[in-house]
Order: structure tokens, then C-alpha cells, then sequence
């Protein structure tokens, strides 16, 4: 298995990361073959990925490049969180509205 080193001690500058919800919205998730070959794939197109959140792009020095598809999901939990509040902001509305009538 795959394993990032993500031990407090070895970072510096932590800081939260904010508006996940508008990064996932601007995601393009796409379909696609190789041109080498081989069947259908998911997934994004890195120089898309490059603008909405290029910490997770990486040049491979010949010109090509790759996503780290690990790193998105610290994005998709924010973008999960913002959410989750938005839900429970509506809930506090539907409540009152129920309430009132």
C-alpha cells in the first residue's frame, strides 16, 4: 500500500485549507481513452487540474504531466464540510418556517 508522510513535525506553515467547495465545482471530471490504447478511464485532465488546485499536479520532465489523486481528498472533506453547514443552515430555516406555520 501507498503511504504520504503526513506527521505534524515535519510541516511547517499549516494552515486551513478554504473554499473546497468552489475548487470541487470548478473540477472537470472526464472520460477518456489512451491514445496508446486500452479501455475506457475516469479522471481529469492535469492541465484543467493545473488551474483549480495545482498542488496536486506534477511534471514528469518530459513534458507531461500527472495528478496525485491522494491530495484531492483533503479538498473533497472541505468541500464536504462547507456543505454539511449549508445543509444545517437550511435545516435552521425549514425548522423555523415549520414552527411558524
Amino acid at each position: 500500500s501507498w503511504m504520504t508522510f503526513s506527521d505534524g513535525t515535519l510541516k511547517k506553515n499549516s494552515e486551513p485549507r478554504a473554499n473546497g467547495l468552489e475548487k470541487v465545482m470548478a473540477m472537470q471530471p472526464v472520460t477518456y481513452q489512451y491514445k496508446s490504447g486500452g479501455g475506457q478511464e475516469v479522471g481529469f485532465v492535469a492541465q484543467q487540474m493545473q488551474k483549480v488546485v495545482p498542488e496536486v499536479v506534477y511534471g514528469s520532465g518530459d513534458g507531461n504531466l500527472g495528478i496525485d489523486y491522494s491530495k484531492i481528498t483533503s479538498v473533497l472533506v472541505e468541500a464536504i464540510k462547507t456543505q454539511q453547514e449549508q445543509i444545517e443552515d437550511l435545516k435552521s430555516v425549514v425548522v423555523k418556517l415549520s414552527d411558524n406555520s
